[in-house]
């Protein structure tokens, strides 16, 4: 096998361990920060060779090193981000919330509402909003329903039956 096509074969596999592990463990935004450290390790590994090539050990152990840690937050997170608890929380609501919104546009009494995470920067607070209409008093129910396999608060401002409901519910 020639070194290009090694390089090449050896970057993609760092870049996509990187995307894949961000995105499952840290939803779209992880993936995009484990792909930052899979292609600063990617560019390390490829300095290391061709270091190697050229005969100079000291800098192809110094890249090689670099590869490494650079890969340490991608392998160890939790190690790594003092946050990575509240990371992967938030990351963790946000895939439920997605579910439960594809599940209420898949029924028709349900599918005028739209569900979004709200976690306002600077302050603790943390909720689902839920906008939008139903038709029944019995649809909004259902929608209660739902929306309790969360587990978190709940703000809504909806029309059921055109009436205007505004509320929280822990």
């Amino acid at each position: 096998m020639k070194r290009s096509t090694m390089l090449v074969a050896t970057s993609a596999s760092i870049l996509g361990f990187a995307l894949v592990r961000g995105f499952v463990l840290l939803d779209f935004y992880g993936a995009i920060l484990f792909s930052f450290f899979g292609m600063v390790s990617a560019l390390a590994v490829a300095c290391s060779v061709r270091a190697l090539s050229e005969g100079k050990r000291l800098s192809a152990c110094i890249c090689g090193l670099l590869a490494v840690l650079t890969l340490a937050p991608v392998a160890f997170p939790k190690a790594c981000f003092a946050d990575y608890p509240f990371m992967a929380t938030m990351a963790d609501i946000q895939r439920r919330v997605r579910s439960i919104q594809r599940e209420l546009n898949t029924d028709p009494e349900l599918s005028g509402v739209d569900l979004e995470f709200m976690a306002p920067s600077g302050t603790k607070q943390k909720w689902v909003q839920a906008t939008g209409s139903v038709e029944t008093k019995h649809a909004f129910e259902r929608l209660k329903s739902n929306l309790e396999r969360l587990e978190f608060l709940i703000r809504y401002n909806l029309l059921v039956g055109g009436e205007k409901i505004e509320a929280d519910q822990p």
